[in-house]
């Protein structure tokens, strides 16, 4: 087996995420793939040396196993830390995450949420020990820096650590060939985008915590791995990866607009044929603190984005008893608030008046909305009555 970056064979394989601020089960594609494939070309790698399957590739076609058994390197990437039903693919069940390793002839790497924990099932918001699954490494850290360090170590080993957002600059931008060996590339398939990670908050029940407070990305890397992606065939996009999509560029809790802008419209620039422009979380306190700013941003937003999109409000629940036990931030009221914001400020359809958002009724166009609030209810909290 061959320890040369050069000559290295490379096999990911996905088994899907699903985070409080992350997303990668079809036709979605998470950054953990991507960023991976990137690490590895980073520390030598040839692209041409790099394979990707997804679980659902490999349960639909026993020959792409082969890719398993054969390469020098094996990285899995998968884990579910929330609970959730797919209809676009199954997320990999802890035997079959085994199964992988057993198979592989060459060293063997897990990472991803998986590292948080296993359950009897891959299914998320159950009680989770800590399990290698019997693969050679294990990346405490981020998978895509164990990758890197691995391989440039002759893979002998590895210091876990977290990389840094300007290892996410190249590696983001490195890795974007992969999604050329998903299955569902180009015609259904959503690239997940990472603007931050991390929450200044301490909900009781989030993971998202776990990796510190806010590291912003700039909006330049952003928009330079949207270029990246578009070129190899991408057209729809979801900024998902972040807690807030409205304190992006700021200090973790106000609005920046222009930094927004700077996203939003970079995206349009580098991508101008882009079908899905989306978003994922947005902070209901964050539009109440700062309503002002909040209304900026948010029709920076509308401007820029493709109608159907969904403001995720995290309200998980009105009762101030579970809100109080579970350290939750947001009211009842002050959700109901930011959701008016919302639709005032982007409840527009294309072809409608902007200034009397939202547009619903006979006359209104019949077109979805740019941009509507969502309410992320949560059950089974401490101090349920």
């Amino acid at each position: 087996m061959t320890t040369d970056p050069a000559t290295l064979s490379v096999t990911i394989v996905d088994g899907y995420v699903d985070e409080p601020a992350h997303f990668g089960v079809p036709p979605y594609i998470s950054t953990y793939p991507r960023y991976t494939a990137g690490a590895l070309v980073d520390a030598g790698v040839p692209e041409a040396q790099i394979t990707y399957h997804t679980i659902d590739a490999l349960r639909e076609e026993s020959a792409l196993w082969r890719d398993v058994a054969d390469a020098d390197l094996m990285v899995y990437v998968g884990g579910m830390t929330v609970p959730g039903k797919y209809v676009g693919g199954t997320p990999a069940e802890p035997d079959e995450v085994r199964r992988l390793t057993w198979e592989a002839d060459g060293t063997t790497l897990l990472g991803g949420p998986v590292r948080f924990g296993v359950g009897d099932e891959n299914k998320g918001a159950e009680e989770t020990e800590r399990d290698d699954l019997d693969y050679d490494f294990v990346a405490k850290g981020d998978i895509e820096a164990a990758a890197h360090d691995l391989v440039a170590n002759g893979l002998e080993g590895f210091g876990d650590r977290m990389r840094d957002n300007e290892e996410v600059a190249r590696w983001a931008e490195q890795g974007a060939f992969v999604i050329e060996q998903h299955p569902n590339h180009p015609d259904s398939l959503i690239c997940e985008l990472e603007t931050s990670r991390g929450c200044a908050y301490r909900c009781s029940f989030c993971t998202e915590p776990l990796y510190g407070d806010p590291a912003f990305r700039s909006a330049r890397s952003v928009v330079d791995e949207v270029a990246a992606l578009n070129d190899r065939g991408a057209r729809d996009f979801r900024l998902g990866r972040q807690a807030d999509i409205l304190a992006f560029g700021g200090d973790g809790e106000a609005p920046n607009p222009d930094a927004l802008r700077d996203l939003y419209g970079g995206i349009r620039d580098v991508a101008p044929d882009i079908r899905t422009l989306h978003l994922d979380n947005m902070n209901p306190v964050t539009i109440t603190d700062y309503p002002q700013k909040s209304r900026e941003g948010i029709r920076t937003i509308a401007e820029h984005n493709t109608p159907g999109d969904t403001a995720a409000f995290g309200l998980e629940s009105a009762d101030p008893v579970v809100q109080e036990e579970n350290n939750l931030l947001v009211t009842a009221e002050e959700c109901l608030e930011a959701v008016r914001i919302v639709n005032e400020e982007a409840g527009w359809r294309p072809g409608g008046d902007r200034e009397s958002a939202p547009d619903f009724g006979p006359d209104a166009p019949r077109r979805l909305p740019k941009l509507l609030p969502g309410i992320n209810l949560v059950h089974g909290l401490k101090g349920e009555r």
